[in-house]
């Protein structure tokens, strides 16, 4: 184990078909979840940010669409995004959550203490 990398390495000349397919799925998988963890903060801060600017972005919408029936459409599909947003974050913090969980599980089933 590197880190939180985790790989399976057979040293035989021929690899039996079922060892090459589970060290394939370690590789892909611990890429995966390595891939989950790294975005997580990132997509975060990104998240965090929307949230934090809604009242800005409002105001902005307003003051360049004074037509009170785009008022209306444009209020409703941020209200739409913002929602949608809120969702996503909840999620990415769920999806950290759940690939941290794999790394351990990895790590535990190779013996290992994180």
């Amino acid at each position: 184990m590197d880190g939180y990398s985790f790989s399976l390495i057979v040293k035989e000349k021929e690899v039996p078909a079922d060892l090459e397919q589970a060290q394939r799925q370690v590789w892909e998988l611990n890429r995966a979840t390595k891939h989950v963890i790294a975005t997580e903060t990132k997509l975060q801060e990104m998240i965090c940010s929307v949230l934090q600017s809604q009242s800005q972005l409002a105001e902005r919408m307003k003051a360049e669409n004074p037509e009170y029936l785009d008022q209306v459409r444009l209020d409703a599909n941020l209200r739409e995004n913002i929602q949608t947003v809120s969702q996503a974050k909840e999620l990415s913090k769920q999806y950290g959550k759940d690939a941290s969980s794999v790394l351990k599980e990895m790590a535990h089933l190779a013996g290992l203490i994180l």
